[in-house]
């Protein structure tokens, strides 16, 4: 079934919507073809919700489900399709999937039918039951749109809501979701298993609150997913993802201005959250966010900022360091006690080797000095350690500070020129 464009959806474009309802969807190329039209004229990114009203739509929720940004439930035309009595139960599978797939749900129409005539409902059963089933979102139809007592139906609804979702906090009645994985990639499922740690960290805490800085809404709508006890306070300097968190089950989106610096971000939202008296003093607040800092260049070591202020480089110093010939050309002989290392260091350097190509090896290891002490002079090596053969297994040399190379007095000193 191809989409139909309709006035209506252009004139949503043009107006600025930011979700689009939209009703008939039997084949899932319809969510699609729409998505493409919608991105192609418009510079917003406007959400569309996919009605499930028909027994078409039931047999392919799950891919609708996957193609579009949120569901809606349209009770009253799935009342037509299919026996009332199994309204309940497939209401209750959509609003389980859409939690699997992270996507928000809306249960519509026929919530409270009877204040359509009357100011009073003969019944708030149906708020209660999509309430306890989790649902992100509750619409009046009928009852605000022709009803005499719009308002009215609002205010019930808002109250019986509340109620519900209160009483099921402290009967603590919500069932473990069998989570269902989203992530592809590994960063993806690092931001999943932290979202859902995050929920169950808060719950168990028992704290007042949960603060999630986004730019783009996925962590807040991940931490939603798993309907946790305290509000989820979402922080995001994009208007398009604070219109869309709206719909998110238990987000309270705001706008601040984030920056890179995550102790300016908690700065700003705890000044903010305490102007509109959402917090109080002694509070409890769980932080999570998806704002990654800008990337800099790693700080530059005192070894090279003394490199550069002598007009050095390593690989001229490498060069100076062989052309002073500091060491002996002669053979080593260590003692007894200080035999250098066991066959375990898997190196098979020989001890007859001459000095100066094991300090040229030395330099070329980061100049990581390393002493093997004599009864007479010291001398310098790099890892590449040294030992004479022998199974006799001894300690590493004592650590030497790189920073001696750069010292000529300090060098001549502890291997003077042997000739």
């Amino acid at each position: 079934m191809a989409v139909r464009i309709g006035p209506d959806i252009d004139f949503g474009i043009a107006e600025g919507v930011d979700f689009l309802p939209y009703p008939l969807l039997i084949m899932l190329a319809s969510v699609k073809d729409l998505k493409n039209y919608l991105s192609a004229k418009s510079t917003k990114s406007i959400k569309v919700l996919a009605k499930i009203e028909s027994l078409e739509s039931l047999h392919n929720v799950e891919e609708i489900v996957e193609a579009s940004d949120g569901i809606m439930v349209a009770r009253g035309d799935l009342g037509v399709e299919i026996p009332l009595e199994q309204i309940p139960t497939v209401q209750e599978d959509i609003i389980y999937i859409c939690r699997q797939l992270n996507k928000p749900v809306i249960v519509a129409s026929q919530l409270l039918e009877s204040m359509v005539e009357y100011p009073t409902p003969t019944h708030v059963a149906d708020v209660s039951e999509a309430v306890r089933q989790y649902a992100d979102a509750l619409m009046l139809s009928g009852e605000s749109a022709i009803g005499s007592y719009g308002q009215k139906a609002l205010a019930v609804l808002d109250m019986a809501s509340s109620r519900m979702e209160s009483w099921s906090r402290e009967e603590n009645r919500q069932s473990l979701l069998n989570h269902h994985k989203l992530g592809a990639s590994l960063p993806d499922c690092i931001t999943e298993q932290i979202c859902n740690c995050a929920v169950e960290m808060a719950n168990n805490l028992g704290v007042d609150a949960i603060f999630v800085y986004t730019k783009h809404g996925y962590m807040a709508s991940l931490l939603s997913r798993n309907r946790p006890n305290p509000p989820i306070f979402a922080f995001t300097n994009d208007e398009s993802t604070r219109m869309a968190l709206n719909l998110q089950w238990g987000v309270v989106p705001l706008l601040v201005d984030l920056s890179d610096d995550a102790e300016s971000n908690i700065s700003k939202s705890v000044q903010l959250m305490k102007s509109k008296e959402l917090i109080s003093k002694g509070d409890v607040v769980l932080v999570v966010s998806d704002v990654a800092p800008t990337r800099e260049e790693p700080p530059e070591s005192l070894f090279m900022k003394e490199l550069k202020r002598r007009g050095m480089t390593p690989t001229s110093l490498l060069e100076d360091y062989k052309q002073s010939n500091y060491g002996l050309d002669e053979e080593v002989y260590v003692n007894e006690e200080d035999r250098a290392f066991s066959n375990r260091n898997a190196v098979s350097t020989n001890v007859e080797r001459g000095l100066d190509n094991q300090r040229e090896r030395s330099m070329a290891l980061n100049s990581e000095g390393l002493e093997v002490k004599s009864p007479e002079i010291t001398h310098y090596f790099g890892p590449a350690f040294v030992h004479d053969g022998s199974e006799m297994s001894l300690s590493p040399p004592q650590y030497v500070d790189p920073y001696a190379l750069l010292e000529d007095e300090r060098i001549s000193q502890i291997a003077p020129r042997l000739n």
